[in-house]
């Protein structure tokens, strides 16, 4: 019974700890919103937060060309902090397979906004993660999402 007391306590402790993390975990829909510019970025994807080892895995697909971003994350009040570990991007074919009349943003653009350390904000309701605009070759875009 003296054993089993340590492990009740931990498991207890685990549990407490996972709690506080409980409303952000999981699989969230997203985009790239222009906040400033004259059109769209046709980049859409997901973001999941796990619990083990606070992983993250981001992901983004346009038209023309993708990125998946990977690392760690840590819950600082209603901000998720987010340390990029991995990237991967892709132009799907390079310069001579893009199409002029789609959207398109270069992988230089994309990996100077988001290859980096990011923030996103948690919504009043736990519902929605938005992260500050940052510049994207000519626009503004930001990072927004909605728990799927």
């Amino acid at each position: 019974m003296k054993r089993l007391l340590p492990a009740a306590l931990m498991i207890a402790l685990v549990g407490c700890a996972h709690r506080e993390l409980m409303p952000v975990l999981g699989r969230w829909n997203g985009q790239l919103e222009v906040v400033l510019g004259e059109k769209d970025s046709g980049m859409k994807g997901y973001l999941m937060l796990y619990a083990t080892h606070k992983k993250f895995l981001l992901h983004f697909e346009g038209p023309q060309e993708a990125m998946d971003l990977s690392g760690n994350w840590t819950l600082k009040g209603k901000q998720v902090l987010m340390d990029v570990v991995d990237q991967k991007f892709d132009d799907q074919g390079g310069e001579e397979k893009r199409d002029p009349n789609k959207p398109f943003i270069p992988v230089a653009d994309l990996r100077q906004a988001f290859g980096k350390s990011m923030v996103l904000n948690r919504g009043k309701d736990d519902q929605t993660l938005t992260g500050p605009p940052v510049s994207l070759g000519k626009l503004q875009v930001r990072q927004s999402f909605t728990r799927q």
